[in-house]
């Protein structure tokens, strides 16, 4: 950034030079007129001296060239600024990650799921729930009061360690460690946020 603001005064600066040649002359008595062959050649030559001056990052033989401190200020502070921005821009998309999750665990937990449980595997309500166990075999997991889950197809009550019986809607009411236990490979629909171990 710095080495595009010196090259860019450097124009300017050499611009500025010209024309001030240039006025000078034309005011005088003597007006000189130039050909385009010798303007090319004199553009031709302080062009490259820019160049030169770019590539060896604005030094000439150990003197490095000076700009204004206002630029320089300027320069700065636009850096300090679009850092702070860039600051900005990074926790704004933590924070549209984080509710992107939200609505993605949000939406998943207001629609039916298909979830393949392995035998073994244990799936606990994390808030209010239904469970359809579909296929396999599968046992009920109750709280630390020995609340069971619900079952509303039969107006029952499923107990802790009892086992489910399939096509019957089932009602975790809250994520107080309520779940079930896939005895065999089951297939269950579930409605809700929910996390396995």
């Amino acid at each position: 950034m710095k080495k595009n603001m010196q090259t860019l005064l450097s124009i300017l600066l050499a611009v500025v030079i010209l024309f001030s040649g240039y006025n000078h002359y034309a005011k005088s008595e003597d007006v000189l007129l130039a050909s385009v062959d010798y303007v090319d050649y004199k553009f031709n030559e302080l062009n490259n001296r820019i160049n030169q001056l770019a590539a060896t990052g604005g030094t000439t033989g150990g003197t490095t060239t000076t700009t204004d401190p206002n630029v320089t200020a300027r320069v700065d502070n636009v850096e300090k600024q679009v850092g702070a921005i860039e600051t900005n821009l990074d926790g704004m998309q933590g924070k549209i990650d984080f509710l992107d999750q939200v609505t993605r665990d949000l939406s998943d937990g207001s629609v039916w799921q298909v979830i393949e449980l392995s035998a073994g595997l244990t799936i606990y309500a994390s808030d209010t729930s239904e469970v359809v166990l579909r296929s396999g075999t599968a046992k009920a997991i109750g709280n630390k009061y020995d609340e069971g889950l619900s079952d509303v197809t039969n107006g029952s009550d499923i107990k802790n360690g009892e086992y489910i019986t399939k096509n019957h809607l089932l009602i975790i009411p809250r994520g107080d460690g309520r779940g079930i236990v896939a005895i065999t490979t089951c297939f269950i629909l579930y409605k809700g946020l929910y996390y396995t171990q």
